[in-house]
């Protein structure tokens, strides 16, 4: 807790227009931000910045299951991501991320995400999310 108020007192630190420096900042700040789960700094430094991120933005959000960071990046910036974006959500079993992907975005998936999903197909399991999981997973692998 003590880290994200420093956190966002670092955000208003900056945020103050006589404390906004020209220097710059390379991507990874950026970056970092996304792999922390740091929705409201990746917010400011696009409204505050020009670096932006780099293609691993995405993917790393998908990584941390961090739904709300893969939606703001697709509709807000222009970062690419790739195939490892729709692994990475099959890897913890995140179906709700991987049927928004499967709707708005055409990157795809590996067998690896495949190979995810069906070590989360616990034998018995009666469920259909499983089931529902390697279907979407199946389509994703046909776009590549």
């Amino acid at each position: 807790m003590e880290i994200l108020i420093l956190q966002s007192s670092i955000i208003l630190y900056f945020s103050s227009s006589d404390v906004i420096r020209s220097e710059g900042c390379t991507t990874d700040v950026c970056d970092e931000a996304a792999e922390k789960n740091q929705l409201r700094i990746v917010q400011w430094l696009y409204a505050n910045r020009t670096e932006g991120c780099t293609a691993t933005v995405m993917d790393d959000a998908a990584a941390n299951c961090n739904f709300e960071l893969v939606k703001w990046i697709h509709e807000n910036t222009t970062a690419e991501c790739s195939h490892k974006v729709m692994d990475e959500a099959a890897r913890w079993g995140r179906l709700d991320i991987l049927r928004w992907l499967r709707e708005n975005r055409t990157e795809g998936c590996t067998s690896t995400a495949m190979n995810y999903a069906a070590k989360r197909w616990v034998p018995g399991d009666t469920s259909m999310a499983s089931f529902e999981l390697c279907n979407v997973l199946y389509a994703g692998l046909r776009n590549k």
